[in-house]
């Protein structure tokens, strides 16, 4: 159950650290873009349509979704990764224990 956990926090964070570097990706290759052509049409997807979206809000609103990432949910999720990881240790220890004890205890004769 543990591992299962671990597992899944694992991934969370991987995710958002791969939507955050996309994000910032995308977001230098639009700016790098408006400097070329400053008329630049920018879209925003919306469901299963695009729309007209002005420049510098679709930049602005990556910058934020990436710095809510970095300052947000990727320390939470390695926090998480910690706690999880920390309890599986505590876990194992106590399983350890358990099986040092059941070798040294002496067996009962049936």
């Amino acid at each position: 159950e543990l591992n299962d956990q671990y597992t899944g926090v694992r991934q969370q964070l991987h995710s958002a650290e791969v939507e955050k570097a996309k994000t910032g990706n995308a977001r230098e290759i639009i700016e790098t873009m408006l400097k070329e052509d400053a008329q630049l049409h920018t879209y925003r997807a919306v469901g299963k349509c695009f729309i007209l979206s002005d420049s510098s809000e679709l930049t602005s609103d990556m910058a934020k979704a990436e710095k809510h990432l970095t300052d947000s949910v990727i320390p939470q999720l390695k926090k998480s990764e910690e706690m999880v990881s920390k309890r599986c240790k505590n876990a194992q220890g106590e399983l350890d224990d358990m099986v040092k004890h059941l070798r040294k205890a002496p067996t009962a004769a049936a």
